[in-house]
């Protein structure tokens, strides 16, 4: 499980973040974090951090749009940890994520993914496309993790919305030829 020892003093940035949450934890954790998502949600993203993470000031936020060269504000590797929940429900998207992938990542980069099974035939597509310059593995939860994250899901009815209940958790590390 990926937890304090393996985040203190590591470096993580959350694409497509939303409220934060998984960044946050990752903050949480010890980890020093960037939060990106479009620009209008940076705002959102600074106060979150502010108001949920002891140490803030780890936590920076700016926005990162799929697809564009972000080069000039990271370097690739910058990294340690690449995180996404929840970015895999649009074929186009998901191309200019791996776009954005493959511009951080480096070959000692971690990225982590939450892919709530949408739309199924996006996913699989996806899949496929990042096995081109990914080698992937799925991250292995407990039965009672898993439990616990469906029946939260089902309490607050959000899996009938997002497919929650068939959510895939996908370790990739840039293939060695890339």
């Amino acid at each position: 499980a990926l937890g304090e020892a393996h985040l203190r003093g590591r470096s993580a940035v959350e694409l497509a973040a939303g409220c934060g949450l998984v960044g946050l934890v990752a903050a949480s954790l010890g980890a020093e974090v960037t939060l990106t998502d479009l620009p209008y949600m940076t705002q959102h993203l600074e106060g979150n951090a502010r108001l949920n993470v002891a140490k803030a000031p780890a936590v920076t936020a700016c926005d990162l749009c799929f697809g564009s060269d972000v080069r000039d504000r990271f370097t690739r590797g910058a990294f340690d940890f690449i995180l996404l929940s929840d970015a895999t429900y649009s074929w186009e998207l998901t191309q200019q994520l791996i776009a954005t992938l493959l511009q951080l990542a480096s070959d000692e980069t971690i990225v982590l993914l939450a892919c709530p099974s949408r739309i199924p035939q996006v996913q699989a597509k996806f899949k496929g496309e990042l096995l081109s310059y990914f080698e992937v593995e799925p991250v292995q939860v407990s039965a009672e993790a898993y439990d616990r994250w469906v029946g939260a899901a089902q309490l607050s009815k959000l899996n009938s919305l997002s497919g929650l209940e068939t959510c895939e958790i996908l370790k990739a590390t840039l293939l060695p030829s890339i």
